[in-house]
């Protein structure tokens, strides 16, 4: 069974499967979560939720937006991690 999966789109990765897009993105900028919750308007838990159980969670545009614009990848992606988490969720 495969554990990692790295989807390449142009510069941005998507890491499904035992790694997280959100922390990793957020790690290579050199942001903390209190950095980047206090950019977001949102509590560092709430980053920290994101990061460990994106499979419950319901961002708004907004942070989808804000994600991306911090994080320098497409709202695309950012919704689309969201979205395979939640999948993936439903598979186990």
């Amino acid at each position: 069974m495969i554990d990692y999966i790295e989807i390449l789109f142009g510069s941005n990765c998507i890491f499904y499967k035992g790694d997280c897009m959100i922390r990793r993105r957020r790690k290579d900028k050199k942001i903390t979560q209190l950095e980047l919750a206090s950019k977001l308007g949102v509590r560092d838990s709430y980053i920290s939720e994101l990061e460990n159980h994106p499979e419950t969670c319901n961002p708004t545009l907004d942070i989808i937006l804000g994600l991306a614009k911090y994080l320098k990848i497409t709202p695309y992606n950012v919704l689309d991690y969201f979205t395979q988490s939640r999948k993936d969720n439903r598979l186990k």
